[in-house]
């Protein structure tokens, strides 16, 4: 597939010098106001921890290579255009005029290579993954396990807390693995994990009352992982092996649907992104998403539902067959909103990227109608939901730390400047183990990959997103994709301070860290931040193309090595002595 350039490669723009225009202006006093926000709330040594955070003065000096990044990114937003300009001459003046440009994706079919690599690495994560190894995967497995057993909604007892009924074997199942695995260091034998494939399976009916776990969810995040465990069943009732079917084996049934609803998702969204095919692979191939993919996790919901958004929001704004926004398209947007909301309520700023889509294409209508028409029938339908919800667990205990999670919000809500504060020094605090949770921590989050490695898979995406092709960027609003992104992390990061701090902060109010946030959690919202970095540098000149196509060709491999260091890295943990 060959893409006519509207201007030759090398060609250079009109010389005019270099002219201080009303956009160089704005868009350097937007930068600097950035940074200077950075330079004074990061670092954490400013006025601001002193007059608000209520730590220590310290020396107000910043380090010299925050100074030294603060004035490339400043003369780069001063002279765009000019270091534009001479990227064009030299690449005309060394390789001449190019005619056409070849775009490497016509060669690749990046969603049959993300469906191939998924499904062979995140098989071996499923199967060397020790049980109850993945994060909270004793609460998730607990939850397909009810949902299986027909247990859509929580009983409540007469101590007024959430409970199922689940077989015996089940709560000995969790707590021996939990007991095994949940230290740093511990190893597991093969011995051990074949004989779980012989083991007998329970044969009473549900009889032993569990605590449910995470009553505020909808069962709807458990829907696959409940139905593997039934395909499990019926598969084994099928050859008269039902008395086999013990737990650990609808474990991996749950993993192993869980892992085939991902692999499902993600290649369609991949398939219908107009571009970024290639940064998207990598970023859903990363280590971390594949093992939160092959564990039970409701992530998986999350991740695929964002991004199925997102890719749809792209698609009506990109594709020249949809020239207005029918029945259709918005039952769609309608359906994929309201399951980003069923997740997780602090996701909804993603919502906002249907302003990506040309107004044109909703008959120029204002930007309120535009939103009020998808948003407002996706907020009804959760509502309704919500309520009934409600209905089916009345009498259950309220949580013990709600007192507290009020209070919390009303400091938030109260002190915005210090909580502002707050959020960009914990950004810098905890940069390090939020990357390394990002890209691969395995385990009960105590077993990271090494940090070269986490550092080189960073570098990889931006790498991508930087040289990945993208003809038309008119509707690639940066105000729009920055802003999304940024509601997200503060979203995120308010949930877990409102929440999980008191909680494991022993009900303190106001504390200065934030606890609970992992990396993970900013996958949903990753896409959009790579999308920041689209640029014509490839498209127009032919040194750029060259390397974008190399990359094309060397991605798969780039891919498949990480994810085999990565099975290294889990057998080294898990299975083989120190």
């Amino acid at each position: 597939m060959r893409f006519l350039l509207p201007e030759k490669a090398g060609k250079l723009p009109k010389q005019g010098g270099c002219p201080v225009t009303k956009k160089k202006c704005k868009r350097v006093l937007a930068w600097a106001a950035v940074l200077a926000v950075v330079e004074v709330a990061v670092c954490n040594i400013h006025w601001i921890e002193y007059r608000f955070l209520g730590g220590e003065r310290a020396a107000f000096t910043v380090p010299p290579v925050m100074i030294a990044a603060a004035g490339v990114i400043l003369g780069i937003a001063a002279f765009q255009e000019e270091l534009e300009q001479q990227i064009y001459r030299l690449d005309g003046r060394f390789f001449g005029k190019r005619e056409q440009y070849v775009s490497p994706q016509a060669s690749v079919r990046y969603e049959r290579l993300f469906a191939w690599l998924a499904l062979v690495f995140g098989l071996l994560f499923v199967f060397l993954i020790p049980p109850m190894s993945a994060p909270d995967e004793t609460n998730h497995f607990t939850r397909a396990f009810l949902l299986a057993h027909g247990q859509l909604f929580p009983m409540v007892d007469a101590s007024q807390k959430a409970v199922g009924t689940v077989t015996p074997d089940l709560p000995l199942f969790l707590r021996t693995w939990n007991a095994s695995t949940s230290a740093p260091g511990s190893h597991v034998s093969f011995q051990t994990v074949a004989g779980l494939f012989t083991a007998a399976a329970s044969p009473q009916m549900p009889s032993a009352v569990v605590d449910y776990p995470y009553p505020y969810l909808s069962f709807f995040l458990y829907i696959p992982q409940a139905l593997g465990i039934v395909l499990g069943e019926a598969l084994f009732g099928l050859f008269r092996m039902s008395a086999h079917y013990n737990i650990y084996l609808q474990l991996l049934f749950a993993r192993m649907a869980n892992l085939g609803f991902y692999i499902g998702a993600i290649s369609l969204v991949i398939r219908i992104t107009p571009f970024f095919k290639r940064t998207l692979t990598i970023l859903m191939l990363m280590p971390m998403a594949v093992f939160i993919a092959s564990s039970c996790s409701y992530d998986v919901f999350l991740y695929s539902f964002c991004l199925l958004y997102l890719a749809y929001v792209l698609k009506c704004a990109y594709d020249p067959t949809v020239t207005e926004i029918k029945g259709r398209q918005l039952f769609v947007l309608i359906l994929l909103q309201f399951c980003i909301l069923l997740g997780k309520y602090v996701y909804f700023p993603l919502l906002l990227l249907i302003f990506l889509i040309p107004r044109e294409k909703f008959h120029s209508q204002p930007k309120r109608k535009i939103l009020l028409a998808t948003a407002l029938p996706s907020a009804v339908c959760l509502t309704v939901w919500l309520l009934a919800y409600k209905i089916s667990t009345l009498g259950m205990a309220a949580d013990p730390y709600a007192n507290v999670y009020r209070e919390q919000a009303q400091f938030v809500l109260f002190h915005p400047v210090q909580y502002a504060a707050m959020l960009l020094d914990n950004l810098y605090r905890y940069r390090q183990d939020w990357v390394t949770g990002f890209v691969g921590l395995f385990g009960w989050l105590n077993a990271p990959l090494p940090l070269p490695f986490v550092l080189f898979y960073v570098v990889l995406l931006i790498v991508s997103a930087m040289l990945e092709v993208v003809i038309n960027r008119t509707f690639l609003s940066r105000r729009m994709l920055a802003f999304v992104s940024v509601m997200c992390y503060i979203l995120v990061a308010t949930a877990e301070y409102i929440v999980w701090t008191p909680s494991l902060g022993n009900g303190t109010v106001g504390q200065l860290n934030i606890i609970g946030v992992q990396g993970r959690y900013f996958i949903p919202f990753a896409f959009p931040i790579l999308l920041l970095l689209a640029n014509k540098w490839a498209y127009r000149t032919y040194t750029f193309g060259r390397m974008d196509m190399a990359l094309h060709r060397v991605a798969v491999f780039i891919i498949s090595g990480s994810l085999a260091f990565s099975i290294y890295y889990v057998l080294h943990c898990y299975w083989l002595p120190s």
